[in-house]
């Protein structure tokens, strides 16, 4: 009697254009730690199934850090509200917590000894940061020299310590302490400079940015050494672990493995020059080099050779099922395939900014996609490859994909439509239609209105049967797998159930324990369960034979659940608007 957490599908992040995007990585742990939207999520680098979450912020996440060795976590939002904290231990404990700036925290560093934290951001009046004491807050120099907003700071890691900050100023300032104060600052650079990073023995440190410069200075003293030049925009820059090489993400999609003595290019990675392809951040561990795109992607680099690892970065839409794993939708119109425990092993529509999936389904004994868009557009994919076979026009907004034998029925915002050898065949309805759904065993539509009443139908709008459900608009509808019965939900998250025999009376009604919309109702293959996910959060299941719910309450996704799909009998699939996915082991009441 429990839904159990068996495979977690992380989000990639979610990098800006011509911005740096930080990242920072635990080696005695093998993970690397970013931010996406209010939480943080620790990831494997090895097993990137190896996942842990952080849910305490409750603004937007702009920046996370692990401190050396990894025993604290530091993370900022975009109210300037930063947490120091623990990630080994359930409970996630609090060492500090403070509010430094009064806007988004954008990077933070820290020294060797994990004593000294720096945290920059835009904050108001003028204020950008400052350096403090990770364990009580207290300050020890403040972000100084600048005209213009700054970007990225640094910590010299090792003694004596040293602090560098720099910004859209084109200039970068050189603070010597503790307490850190005002050096020296120089204008190097041309256009605006993105990252600023100590090579971990603190012998140099570089900064980076939109000139395609990348300028050496000494570690003690901030002198320039050397400056290379790669003709773009470079975002980011990490530092070999044994401080000889650095790796740079180039906005021109490019990623360059150089030596820090003369910047010759020992290694060079390619991923096109499409925009989604531009490279936003690097992360050089002792075990991984990692560039990341602008469409999210994690590149993994070595010896001239780069496999990418493709993930969601927005609010998911749709899910569908095919042999051994899964394809899934998201609300920027990238639709991923894989199988399952799986990295995507195709990826159709990567582009950020695309129009959205509404629906998505299995056509053809599972050998093809239909991918129903928010421009009207149906678009036919090969569960092969992900390729995009042919596109056809419609005329209606898509809600939902119902297979249907050989063929779809569309359910567009009021109606429903026969989609049948790429003709579009209109469902005569009683009523305008809120939601439906197909049942194959028997080759029966049920749809729901406005009113709470629900229509038995044939494929020609033949009415079997019908009964009043609720008393609110019918929301969601699912068949049993043998389609004898029948789960409805209304907009009041009431769930009512019907035997398809006996449409006088339902065999259950009143059930309503969901605090918001009931996105999706499964049954299980006996018929005698039900499991409901909702935008409330929570996973729930229902006892047709007992009447009641189990009593546990599972916070599935953060930001609400959008849908979900039996894998096996005793395991399910969700997907969330907090862009993840995670597959569920169910035991039965």
């Amino acid at each position: 009697m429990s839904i159990k957490l068996e495979t977690f599908y992380a989000p990639n992040p979610q990098p800006e254009r011509a911005v740096s995007f930080l990242m920072s990585a635990n080696d005695a742990a093998d993970r690397f730690v970013y931010p996406y939207s209010t939480c943080v999520y620790l990831r494997g680098l090895t097993d990137t199934f190896d996942v842990d979450t952080y849910y305490v912020h409750s603004a937007k996440v702009t920046a996370a850090s692990y401190s050396p060795g990894g025993r604290w976590i530091a993370s900022g939002d975009e109210c300037g509200n930063l947490r120091v904290w623990t990630p080994q231990n359930a409970e996630k404990t609090t060492q500090l917590e403070i509010r430094p700036i009064s806007g988004p925290i954008l990077d933070l560093t820290w020294t060797e000894d994990s004593a000294k934290l720096s945290v920059i951001g835009h904050g108001a009046n003028g204020a950008y940061g400052s350096v403090m004491s990770s364990d009580t807050g207290a300050p020890m120099g403040e972000v100084i020299g600048h005209t213009k907003p700054v970007n990225t700071g640094c910590l010299r890691p090792v003694r004596p310590f040293k602090f560098v900050t720099a910004g859209d100023d084109n200039t970068h300032v050189f603070y010597k302490g503790p307490p850190f104060k005002f050096d020296h600052s120089t204008c190097d650079h041309q256009k605006f400079v993105l990252c600023a990073r100590y090579a971990p023995n603190g012998s140099v440190y570089a900064t980076v940015g939109l000139d395609g410069k990348v300028f050496v200075y000494d570690g003690v003293s901030g002198e320039k050494l050397r400056v290379f030049s790669f003709g773009s925009g470079i975002s980011s820059i990490s530092f070999s672990p044994d401080s000889t090489q650095a790796l740079v993400s180039l906005l021109c999609g490019k990623s360059l493995v150089i030596k820090v003595e003369d910047g010759s290019v020992v290694e060079e990675y390619d991923f096109g020059q499409d925009v989604h392809n531009q490279q936003c951040g690097t992360l050089w561990t002792k075990k991984h080099k990692i560039s990341i795109s602008l469409n999210g992607t994690l590149n993994y680099l070595e010896n001239g050779k780069s496999r990418s690892v493709m993930g969601h970065t927005c609010g998911l839409s749709s899910i569908a099922m095919i042999p051994g794993g899964f394809v899934s939708a998201d609300s920027l119109g990238t639709v991923l395939f894989r199988k399952f425990k799986e990295a995507p092993y195709a990826v159709w529509n990567p582009f950020r900014g695309a129009p959205g999936v509404k629906a998505i389904c299995t056509i053809n004994n599972n050998a093809q996609v239909l991918v129903g868009c928010a421009d009207f557009s149906l678009n036919v994919l090969s569960v092969e490859d992900g390729s995009l076979i042919r596109t056809i026009k419609f005329d209606k907004p898509i809600n939902a994909l119902l297979p249907f034998g050989d063929d779809v029925i569309i359910q567009t915002s009021d109606s429903l439509v026969l989609f049948k050898n790429d003709e579009f065949i209109p469902i005569p309805t009683s009523e305008k239609v809120s939601s439906a759904a197909v049942s194959q065993a028997t080759n029966e539509i049920v749809y729901g209105t406005k009113s709470g009443m629900i229509f038995f139908i044939d494929i020609d709008g033949s009415v079997r049967g019908s009964a009043k459900s609720h008393d609110y608009e019918v929301t969601t509808i699912s068949y049993s797998h043998d389609g004898s019965k029948v789960a409805t939900s209304s907009n009041k998250f009431d769930i009512t159930v019907w035997s398809r025999e006996n449409l006088n009376e339902p065999i259950h009604t009143g059930w309503r324990f969901h605090s918001l919309r009931i996105n999706k109702i499964l049954f299980s293959k006996d018929g005698n369960h039900l499991i409901t996910v909702s935008g409330d959060r929570t996973i729930r299941q229902w006892s047709l034979e007992k009447k009641r719910k189990y009593v546990e309450e599972k916070i599935a996704h953060f930001e609400g659940v959008v849908s979900a799909e039996w894998v096996d009998d005793s395991r399910i699939i969700t997907i969330g608007d907090d862009s993840s996915i995670r597959q569920w082991i169910v035991e039965m009441i």
